[in-house]
């Protein structure tokens, strides 16, 4: 067993709102709710109940090359040729949308493949929610899909991976990949030299914007002590007896 473990934290700041920061988390906000439709609608035509026997992706450079392929047609239906920032999203941040799109679309489909199997019967059963687990009357290859951002439903946070570049600036100052240098109310020096491994910038309910810091740290592991467990034993006026077999007697038995 390793000597250490990872340790992972979050810590909130509020942020100074400009219109800077304003507008490029609006942008950035529009860019990935269209972004998840048009990933969505895609994994469904490409790895969707009509294609079951299709192999989704599972090792790391499969859903890399995914990844980056969904970023290209993503840019040429925005009239571009690759990812650019004139698309007002950090690329980055389009990466860490779609590497939790990636998995829980690959959730979706082993509940697709387990619904896949059910009877005609059984399938249509599950369309009239004949046993109230279907109150919105889906079809059986709508179970547990990812649903399409639709009616004003939104994403509220832009997360960005660290990747080395988030720069604590000064004590009310950081650096993010797209938002620039921004401002935060408390004092953040402490935090220069912290492995940070993921920023999220949030537009709270209230309209004030919220950072994230996601922090991993090594830790040591404590070491095991034994246990020691005592067990009732009265006999031979033994009250105790321990797990390291240390008998306890009482000083006194007092007979009412």
């Amino acid at each position: 067993m390793s000597k250490t473990t990872t340790s992972v934290y979050v810590r909130r700041f509020r942020l100074v709102e400009t219109p800077e920061l304003t507008d490029y988390h609006q942008q950035s906000i529009n860019v990935q709710n269209e972004l998840w439709n048009f990933t969505n609608k895609y994994l469904e035509a490409t790895y969707g109940y009509k294609h079951l026997n299709r192999k989704f992706v599972a090792t790391v450079i499969q859903k890399r090359y995914i990844l980056n392929a969904i970023k290209v047609k993503f840019a040429q239906h925005k009239g571009l040729l690759k990812w650019s920032p004139k698309l007002g999203l950090h690329s980055q941040a389009a990466d860490e949308l779609l590497k939790t799109m990636l998995t829980n679309f690959g959730q979706y489909r082993r509940v697709l493949y387990k619904a896949s199997l059910m009877t005609i019967d059984e399938k249509l059963a599950y369309k009239n929610n004949e046993h109230s687990n279907n109150r919105q009357n889906r079809a059986w290859y709508r179970k547990g899909s990812l649903n399409f951002l639709r009616n004003r439903a939104s994403f509220k946070t832009v997360s960005l991976p660290s990747n080395g570049q988030i720069e604590i600036k000064s004590a009310h100052h950081i650096k993010i990949q797209g938002f620039g240098i921004v401002q935060v109310v408390e004092n953040i020096k402490n935090l220069k030299g912290s492995k940070i491994v993921i920023s999220k910038v949030k537009r709270k309910n209230n309209g004030q914007f919220e950072l994230q810091l996601v922090f991993t740290q090594e830790i040591k592991r404590l070491p095991q002590q034994p246990a020691i467990g005592v067990d009732w034993n009265m006999h031979n006026d033994e009250l105790f007896r321990t797990s390291v077999n240390q008998v306890i007697k009482p000083n006194v038995i007092v007979f009412n």
